[in-house]
């Protein structure tokens, strides 16, 4: 994640951060909409950091599952004979065991943040699309956690991640809810929704 290129970087990063703990005011949502909307530096960013989170949140539900020796057998590179008269800590056991440690910290967050934050849906593609004050990415490929997109005009296809696809027609304003519910407050869509996503 390269945080170099944008402008505003530090403040996006505390915004988001704010974000994912559900701590974020209605000023500060708008102000992160005004940073992704005016530079593309900041809109790669916004979806990095995004993505970023939910492969921890997603890789620390899958370590906080097994037992911890086997986790850090796993992970550790076989141990170093040590020297007769002095031993040292293995340089890439290091990294190791910050990986682990950070992965910990995600595993600690509650359930409802980690479902909440997560990539629910794929925003596939736009076409001729203006956006409104969406609290998601608007950027095609972008993975969609819970919130609301807002289509001043044009059109949008969504892919659930239990294959169902959506097409949003402007002016619209959709929220997504979780991975089977989404609600459509104006506007109008077309859904397909193939037998593996009813329910």
């Amino acid at each position: 994640m390269n945080s170099d290129a944008s402008p505003h970087a530090e403040e996006l990063i505390a915004l988001c951060d704010r974000l994912l703990d559900g701590s974020l005011t209605t000023e500060e949502r708008l102000r992160i909409e005004t940073l992704v909307l005016e530079d593309e530096a900041t809109r790669r960013l916004y979806v990095e950091y995004l993505q970023l989170h939910a492969h921890l949140q997603q890789q620390s539900a899958r370590l906080s599952e097994a037992p911890l020796a086997s986790v850090m057998s796993s992970l550790a590179p076989a141990p170093a004979k040590p020297r007769p008269t002095q031993w040292r800590f293995p340089r890439g056991l290091w990294k190791v065991a910050a990986a682990f440690v950070l992965g910990l910290g995600v595993a600690g967050a509650s359930w409802f943040t980690l479902h909440r934050s997560a990539s629910i849906a794929v925003l596939q593609e736009v076409e001729g699309a203006r956006w409104e004050s969406s609290t998601l990415p608007t950027e095609p490929g972008s993975p969609l956690p819970a919130g609301y997109l807002r289509l001043a005009e044009g059109l949008a296809r969504l892919r659930f991640q239990d294959g169902a696809e959506v097409t949003l027609e402007g002016p619209a304003e959709l929220e997504i809810i979780h991975r089977q519910l989404c609600r459509l407050h104006r506007g109008s869509l077309v859904a397909h929704v193939p037998d593996s996503a009813k329910g």
